[in-house]
């Protein structure tokens, strides 16, 4: 019995069925001044509250990630010393990379209790919320999509339509800020579900 097993055992090793193959390694083309850029926003983002998930910045340098698209004049921009002009520095290039990127995706439709005025991204599906009285909440979901990306492209997009912003105290979980225009104030909170990424406005005493 024994030895019927070892002939079984030699059988099989020599059938000439070869060893699985180790996994390739990656072959992406990190660039130590994109690995810096993205991990001194990170860390600039993590230092003023907007949250501390770790960052993805392996997967952001490879080729056509957020980070490797902004080109390497960009990359001195985390040698700036202060987390202000780090941003002012690279905001130009991330948020062209941003918006081309996001401008390919198929345009949002807000949800019936949107802001007034308040801009979408492209990208984004409606989703259903229970209503909740004189408060106007609305949420859109980002499928797929990194919450760092949304939070930088709402900002960015805000700014440009002459939006206030105003940090609010964020978490882990979610990043969090309000947003004024004229007589209207908006509480934006976005947050990730799953593997996506959901924006939520909820605005106070709002009439319908």
């Amino acid at each position: 019995m024994l030895l019927s097993s070892i002939v079984l055992v030699t059988g099989c090793c020599l059938s000439g069925a070869s060893a699985p193959e180790p996994p390739p390694s990656s072959t992406a083309a990190e660039d130590p001044g994109c690995l810096d850029l993205c991990h001194r926003l990170h860390d600039c983002d993590v230092a003023e509250g907007h949250g501390d998930r770790a960052a993805d910045c392996e997967a952001g340098c490879e080729p056509g990630g957020l980070y490797a698209s902004v080109g390497e004049t960009a990359y001195h921009c985390a040698l700036e010393p202060t987390c202000a002009a780090a941003r002012e520095c690279a905001g130009p290039s991330l948020a062209i990379t941003l918006l081309g990127s996001l401008t390919q995706a198929a345009p949002t439709s807000a949800p019936p209790d949107w802001p007034e005025g308040f801009p979408t991204v492209p990208g984004g599906a409606s989703r259903s919320v229970p209503s909740m009285g004189p408060v106007r909440v609305a949420l859109l979901g980002y499928a797929g999509r990194d919450l760092a990306e949304i939070d930088r492209a709402y900002r960015d997009a805000l700014t440009a339509s002459g939006w206030a912003i105003t940090d609010a105290p964020s978490s882990p979980e979610a990043n969090r800020f309000s947003a004024a225009h004229g007589t209207s104030s908006v509480s934006v909170s976005i947050y990730r579900e799953g593997n996506d990424t959901v924006v939520q406005t909820m605005q106070l005493g709002a009439e319908h």
